[in-house]
């Protein structure tokens, strides 16, 4: 196994710990810390594109772990979508660019929804854009990963689960409001 996969597992796995983290905040440092080891795999494919937008889910999130301390939280999403935007320019790669630019976008504003089922909704497409640029990349830890999440969300969002899911009564800890 090289180095490059070693980093693709590592990140698959932590994803997959991040589903059952009991709070917001385990769920967004766990989240972060397989963001870095995504980002070191993308780099390692020659994904430039693909590091650089993982490193604004990073960005993204470590904002979301202190979104409490901000009082113009506004201010936080248009600053991480013209990050994304910016970024995607300086390391473009062509079409595939757009595509995890696309997910990092509709992730981040599936983020600051009221409503947990537009959240799902907005995760689910977004991870529609992770799994097309994975698979244009040839990352196969990142297909893997894209394909658990959208069965994950999917089943979520067709059994209507938002209404009675356990994360609905504490929703108000799980976005910017």
């Amino acid at each position: 196994m090289l180095i490059v996969d070693i980093f693709g597992y590592v990140g698959l796995g932590l994803n997959l710990i991040a589903v059952m983290a009991p709070t917001r905040n385990k769920l967004l440092v766990i989240q972060i810390a397989s963001s870095l080891f995504f980002s070191f795999h993308y780099l390692l494919l020659g994904a430039f594109s693909g590091a650089l937008q993982i490193g604004v889910t990073i960005i993204r999130n470590t904002l979301f772990i202190n979104s409490k301390k901000f009082k113009q939280q506004n201010i936080l999403l248009i600053g991480v979508m013209a990050a994304s935007v910016i970024l995607a320019i300086i390391g473009w790669q062509g079409w595939v660019t757009l595509l995890i630019m696309c997910a990092v976008l509709l992730g981040t504003i599936g983020r600051w929804q009221n409503n947990l089922e537009v959240l799902l909704v907005f995760s689910f497409i977004a991870t529609l854009f992770t799994l097309a640029f994975a698979i244009a990349v040839a990352s196969v830890p990142a297909i893997i990963s894209s394909m658990l999440q959208l069965v994950i969300t999917g089943v979520a969002v067709a059994r209507n689960e938002w209404k009675t899911h356990f994360l609905q009564e504490r929703f108000q800890d799980w976005h910017l409001s």
